[in-house]
């Protein structure tokens, strides 16, 4: 990955941002795992909720702060 970031960077910045949102997106599809979030609500509802806090927070506040919402999100 290293290499290709190194080599053809030039590439990349020709490339309309819609096109690097679109490749983003395919990316980071693959990291989504809904199965661990079913298994999860099976298991324990509070911790799919905390679970799923976590990862919108993720989204939407970033990384700090989706943690740490997570988190506070489950008190045992």
């Amino acid at each position: 990955m290293a290499v290709v970031l190194m080599l053809f960077t030039s590439w990349f910045r020709a490339m309309p941002h819609a096109v690097l949102a679109a490749t983003i997106l395919v990316a980071v599809t693959s990291l989504i795992d809904l199965k661990t979030l079913r298994e999860a609500w099976d298991y324990n509802r509070g911790d799919a909720l905390a679970l799923a806090a976590t990862a919108l927070g993720v989204i939407v506040l970033g990384v700090e702060h989706g943690i740490v919402l997570g988190s506070c999100s489950r008190w045992p």
